[in-house]
C-alpha cells in the first residue's frame, strides 16, 4: 500500500492530476502537488488533507525560459 509513502504529482490539483492526488492521499500516502499557474492549488491541497487525514503540501513549479 501506500501508508507512510510520499508521492509527488505534477499537475495535481486539477483534472487527471488531482484525481490521482486524492486516489494516493486517501490510500494513505502524503502527497506533494507540483502546479503552474493556478490560484486553486492551496485550497484543493487543504481539502484533500481534511479529507483524508494525510499532510498534502502544494509547490509552485519554475520554469527556465529559453
Amino acid at each position: 500500500g501506500r501508508v507512510g509513502k510520499s508521492i509527488i504529482v505534477t499537475g495535481g490539483n486539477r483534472g487527471i492530476g488531482r484525481a490521482i492526488s486524492e486516489a494516493c492521499a486517501g490510500a494513505g500516502a502524503r502527497v506533494a502537488i507540483i502546479y503552474r499557474g493556478s490560484k486553486d492549488a492551496v485550497d484543493v491541497a487543504k481539502q484533500i488533507s481534511k479529507e483524508n487525514g494525510v499532510d498534502v503540501k502544494v509547490r509552485l513549479g519554475l520554469h527556465m525560459r529559453a
